[in-house]
C-alpha cells in the first residue's frame, strides 16, 4: 500500500464520518422537533427543559431498543450524549454550580413506560393528549 492510495483512503473515511455526523443531526433535531411539544413549560429557561426532556426521552427508548434493535439503541444513546452536550451550554445555575442532568430509577421506568405507549399510539388521534396527560 503506498502512500497515495494511504492518503486517499483517508479523505474518503474522513467524508464517510462527516456524512454520518450530518445525519446524526438530522435526526437529533427531528427527535427535538418530537420532544418539543411534551415538554415540560419551564418559565426561565425553555431550552434547557427542552435538552433535558430530550435526554430523558433519549435514554428510555434506548432501553426500549436495547435487546430488540441495538442499532436504534445506539442511535438514542448518541442522542442521550447529544442532548447533555447541547443541556450543558444552556443550563441553569444554583448555588452549587451547573444543575446536572439526574433521573431516579421510578422516573426511567415512568417515562420507558410512557414512550412505550407512545410507540404504540397513533399521534394523530384526537384523544391522544388525554391519554398521555400532554398538550400537543
Amino acid at each position: 500500500m503506498g502512500l497515495r492510495s494511504f492518503i486517499e483512503n483517508w479523505k474518503n473515511r474522513r467524508l464517510e464520518r462527516a456524512e454520518a455526523r450530518k445525519r446524526l443531526e438530522e435526526l437529533f433535531e427531528r427527535f427535538l422537533l418530537e420532544t418539543k411539544p411534551l415538554a415540560p413549560k419551564a418559565p426561565k429557561n425553555q431550552e434547557a427543559a427542552l435538552y433535558r426532556h430530550a435526554w430523558k426521552r433519549a435514554i428510555a427508548r434506548s432501553f426500549l431498543f436495547d435487546k430488540t434493535n441495538p442499532e436504534r439503541s445506539e442511535l438514542y444513546k448518541s442522542f442521550v450524549q447529544m442532548a447533555s452536550k447541547r443541556y450543558s451550554r444552556v443550563a441553569p445555575q444554583n448555588l452549587y454550580g451547573t444543575v446536572a442532568l439526574r433521573m431516579t430509577p421510578d422516573a426511567i421506568l415512568k417515562l420507558v413506560e410512557q414512550e412505550k405507549r407512545m410507540l404504540l399510539a397513533d399521534i394523530s388521534d384526537d384523544t391522544f393528549s388525554e391519554k398521555f396527560d400532554m398538550q400537543i
